[in-house]
């Protein structure tokens, strides 16, 4: 079982029949009915019944295509999330500063990293230079100025 068959699935249930999913997935009617009979075969149970140009879902066609959603619902959202870390959408930096005068000397910086990616949490750590040092190279930190 993989996504490729449960999107085909989903679909098929969301068109109405395989030629419209297929339509939609952009991709032939033959693979759409593959994927289908190939989730159905890992699944070891018919998760369609066909009456001519209709069909309907099974009991564990209804179970799977609840479950399906479900997954690819998350899938998205995990995706989503992964493209905003690496976009700087959102995410966290730990900095270590040193104890006296950071306040004044990173006030404006900090003002206008938070203008420029407020979905960022920035923690600070005030420190000892060797403090600060030790944070960084257990991974602790990702910045430190000593």
């Amino acid at each position: 079982m993989d996504f490729k068959q449960l999107r085909s699935f989903v679909e098929v249930i969301r068109q109405g029949g395989f030629t419209q999913a297929a339509r939609t997935l952009h991709i032939s009617q033959s693979a759409v009915s593959k994927q289908i009979a190939q989730l159905e075969q890992s699944l070891g149970t018919p998760l369609l019944e066909r009456q001519g140009s209709h069909i309907h879902l099974t009991a564990a066609g209804n179970v799977v295509l609840q479950r399906a959603e479900g997954m690819l619902r998350l899938r998205h959202e995990l995706l989503s999330e992964l493209d905003d870390l690496s976009q700087l959408a959102r995410g966290e930096l730990r900095l270590g500063l040193p104890l006296l005068g950071s306040d004044a000397l990173f006030a404006s910086r900090f003002a206008e990293y938070r203008r420029r990616y407020p979905n960022i949490q920035v923690q600070l750590l005030e420190g000892g230079s060797l403090n600060v040092e030790q944070a960084v190279r257990n991974g602790e930190l990702e910045l430190g100025a000593a």
